[in-house]
């Protein structure tokens, strides 16, 4: 790299090294815990009840193997300390081959947060699905496992699962995400689909809650193409182009009149990014389907991995973030896809209702040399954290700055080859540029990850 890049970056440092060092974060406390596999079921709260904060956490063993792995909490006390607290916490022994979604809420009604924890098994042939956990607080300050005797006994594939008080009787119930309908052997008749030409199938569903934590199935007030993901009017059926397959989901309030309405990501099949169901004022969904934009790797290879509702803009109303990946190839790359609501339709109750513009629409295309960065951050986190990042041109070079690396990353033209080549200067090079060569090489490796 010529010495001006070069001198640049370097009159840089300092003020990156500065930034790092009068960070306000620092490791409190580090803790080892036995456990053979990934943690992806979450649920964070006060479940001791002393003021600190407990992580509840399930996930799936690995390498994959059809097998049950321990629900474990973990607490943090006030001042950071971790603690291996499963033992005492939890009354039972719950486990799941593939914890996917946690979700935490009081549905007992006592004051104290319960946690249910979504699963959908071994994520290989013959995918045999898992039974659904829920812990709920007791009056000795215990977590009691009533999965067998509150929840529906069947193994199902549930790749998400949401809650709210959908009626507002501060009652919160759960919608349970399966993937796409399967047929389950000795399925209890009342669980099939309203639209199911056969019984013994079992799509999404509700978890009604009489407030104790006592639940009764419920899918007759969803609409079919949630509750049952085939469109049966043509042989052989196929899933439908929307909800289809349910991939994420989330409740929230997107048409102002203050009942959550149900958010529904995606599979890698259907033409949208997902679809919303507003609720109908009495906590049931069999409304309009609303129909969100293609994602952002194109109808039918785009999958939303998951569903985020936030005031983005600052307006007052709730927007999307949607966590989207490819289908082909399969789940390579990453995108954030954000919807703002406009707000601007009306209902049949004449209430403000809710379009969403993409507003990714409007930015503008990454270049090739973003999406090179883009692709060197998920692959060198370490060496090019992308958590905080400043970019900038200066003198024909593009680059990224990477605070807490002290590092950048650049690309210029060559003036003796008119190649355009990569460079980077941090740590990792002694603090001395480094060439990594062209940014066409580069490129096709990006493109080929999905970037």
């Amino acid at each position: 790299m010529p010495h001006r890049i070069a001198a640049l970056l370097l009159c840089l440092l300092p003020a990156a090294v500065a930034s790092a060092a009068s960070s306000n974060f620092r490791t409190a406390s580090t803790l080892q815990i036995a456990y053979e596999g990934a943690m992806l079921s979450f649920g964070l709260a006060d479940f001791v009840g002393d003021g600190s904060k407990t992580l509840l956490a399930g996930g799936f063993p690995w390498p994959l193997l059809d097998q049950t792995l321990p629900i474990k909490a973990i607490k943090i006390s006030r001042a950071g300390a971790l603690s291996d607290i499963s033992a005492t916490l939890i009354d039972g022994s719950p486990g799941q081959s593939w914890g996917r979604r946690g979700v935490v809420a009081d549905f007992n009604g006592d004051g104290r947060p319960d946690f249910f924890s979504a699963s959908h098994g071994y994520d290989a042939a013959p995918f045999p699905g898992d039974y659904q956990t829920l812990l709920l607080s007791q009056a000795n300050g215990k977590l009691k496992d009533e999965s067998a005797s509150l929840l529906p006994h069947a193994k199902q594939f549930v790749h998400s699962a949401a809650a709210a008080d959908l009626k507002r009787n501060g009652r919160p119930e759960l919608f349970v995400g399966i993937l796409n309908s399967r047929k389950i052997d000795s399925l209890d008749p009342s669980y099939t689909p309203p639209s199911s030409p056969q019984p013994g199938w079992l799509g999404a569903y509700l978890l009604r809650n009489d407030g104790s934590g006592h639940f009764t199935f419920d899918n007759k007030t969803l609409a079919d193409k949630v509750t049952f993901s085939y469109n049966t009017g043509v042989n052989p059926w196929v899933g439908w182009d929307s909800p289809g397959s349910v991939v994420s989901s989330a409740f929230a309030d997107l048409n102002g009149d203050g009942y959550p309405d149900l958010i529904l990501g995606g599979d890698g099949d259907q033409n949208y990014a997902g679809s919303v169901y507003f609720n109908d004022g009495k906590g049931g969904f069999r409304t309009t389907e609303y129909k969100l934009p293609a994602g952002l790797f194109g109808a039918k290879n785009t999958i939303t991995v998951d569903v985020l509702p936030f005031d983005v803009d600052g307006d007052g109303k709730v927007d999307l973030v949607l966590s989207q990946t490819a289908n082909s190839p399969f789940y390579a790359g990453s995108k954030l896809q954000i919807l703002i609501n406009k707000g601007n339709g009306t209902s049949a109750k004449k209430t403000t209702f809710t379009v969403f513009e993409n507003v990714n629409a409007s930015l503008p295309a990454p270049t090739d040399s973003d999406r090179v960065f883009n692709y060197l951050e998920s692959l060198y986190p370490q060496f090019v954290s992308p958590l905080e990042v400043n970019r900038g041109t200066a003198s024909g070079y593009y680059y990224r700055h990477y605070p807490n690396n002290s590092a950048y990353l650049a690309t210029a033209k060559d003036p003796g080859t008119a190649e355009t080549m990569l460079y980077y200067l941090g740590p990792a090079s002694g603090n001395a540029t480094s060439t990594l060569g062209t940014l066409a090489s580069w490129l096709t490796k990006a493109v080929g990850a999905g970037y």
